[in-house]
């Protein structure tokens, strides 16, 4: 899979970006600040966002629906699991617990938590699909296995 032609611009600028040892974090705005390189807008990629989050909102909405109904007429039920595709770009994920065991955990410092039902939790997982450049991805993971192999490896 070939790289976009801003690839190493873009992994030098967010390189640039990145500071920490075992947790490494990113300073500053590097996504919103790279987006020209691919001639997008950050109102584009707002727009797109928006989209994505009504999408699964809107979703987690009639999932939850169709779930809590299907756990309320079948007991033997606990948990409702869903996904919904995205078509080309991925699936959406939800796990939605009609009620659950749970614990308050204490006010003071050395107390004991109190015993509660929690209802009605949910899990929303979005899984995405790097499109025609997923190949890519795969290029870089074998890169790392290998630089970490020569790097780590036994001798």
């Amino acid at each position: 899979m070939e790289k976009a032609n801003y690839y190493d611009t873009l992994k030098g600028n967010i390189a640039k970006s990145l500071q920490g040892t075992d947790i490494i974090t990113s300073e500053g705005s590097v996504f919103n600040d790279n987006l020209g390189l691919a001639d997008l807008t950050k109102a584009d990629v707002t727009k797109v966002n928006s989209y994505v989050t009504t999408f699964t909102a809107a979703g987690l909405d009639a999932v939850g629906d169709m779930a809590l109904a299907n756990i309320k007429s079948d007991p033997a039920i606990q948990k409702v699991t869903a996904s919904i595709s995205c078509g080309d770009f991925g699936n959406v994920n939800y796990d939605v617990t009609g009620k659950k065991a749970t614990q308050i955990p204490p006010k003071e410092k050395g107390g004991e938590p109190t015993p509660a039902t929690a209802y009605g939790s949910t899990r929303i997982g979005l899984e995405f699909v790097a499109g025609e450049k997923s190949g890519l991805l795969g290029q870089v993971r074998s890169r790392i296995k290998s630089d970490a192999k020569n790097l780590l490896g036994e001798k």
